[in-house]
């Protein structure tokens, strides 16, 4: 094993290592694990693009639909006039 090889791996995190294996299999262990997480990463970061790629399109496709209707809800209560109270309270 290359002093490269082994001093790639990150040695930041705590790491418990099988006694009755040898420095290679630890080491090729190890590397196996980073490669896992790193393939793991990868897939939350493209699910991640996915979903907000998924949300933009949803948006682009109803905005709008959604302006429309928040012009007409603007519209309809700059215009609303209440009601006023038919009955009214008092003595006799």
């Amino acid at each position: 094993m290359s002093f490269r090889q082994v001093h790639s791996l990150r040695h930041s995190q705590p790491t418990v290592v099988d006694p009755s294996k040898s420095i290679d299999e630890a080491v090729k262990h190890l590397t196996q694990r980073q490669e896992r997480q790193a393939t793991e990463r990868k897939a939350k970061q493209k699910h991640r693009r996915e979903r907000d790629k998924a949300a933009r399109r949803w948006w682009w496709k109803h905005e709008e639909a959604l302006s429309e209707a928040s012009d007409q809800f603007s519209d309809w209560h700059d215009n609303y006039e209440a009601l006023q109270p038919r009955m009214r309270i008092g003595s006799k």
